[in-house]
């Protein structure tokens, strides 16, 4: 994440999360993209939309993406957003999935419970990506 900027339009906040892109995984992106979202603060003024990511420069992340130039959308907003987190002291790269955090209700079981990928190493993310592509192909 190089850049975060907030703006109203049309009596309506937006933010809008410039990305330098690293890698992709399918697809063709340019080098910089725009993420473009409901919420967030402007001026005195903010406003919330549950579920949408906020991001911070500096910040790395495998997003899944939809849409296209010259604003991008993150698929699923929690659902499609995976935080990049280095080991300070491993120096070891983990990803997590933003509604990770989120408990989801089981009917059946009556119980909350917490789904989504939580604490994967970086190289079996990529392996995992991989491998489905292949398999969404044959």
């Amino acid at each position: 994440c190089v850049s975060v900027e907030t703006v109203m339009e049309r009596g309506e906040i937006w933010t809008n999360t410039t990305f330098e892109i690293s890698e992709t995984a399918k697809g063709e992106l340019p080098a910089r993209i725009v993420i473009r979202q409901p919420g967030g603060k402007f001026l005195h003024v903010q406003s919330r939309v549950e579920g949408t990511p906020e991001f911070r420069v500096g910040e790395e992340a495998y997003l899944f993406l939809w849409g296209n130039s010259p604003h991008f959308t993150v698929l699923g907003w929690s659902q499609g957003t995976f935080r990049i987190r280095k080991n300070a002291r491993t120096r070891k790269e983990t990803v997590t999935q933003d509604s990770a955090q989120t408990a989801i209700f089981d009917p059946q079981t009556k119980e909350f419970t917490q789904q989504g990928v939580r604490n994967l190493g970086v190289a079996i993310f990529r392996e995992k990506i991989q491998a489905e592509l292949r398999r969404r192909e044959q």
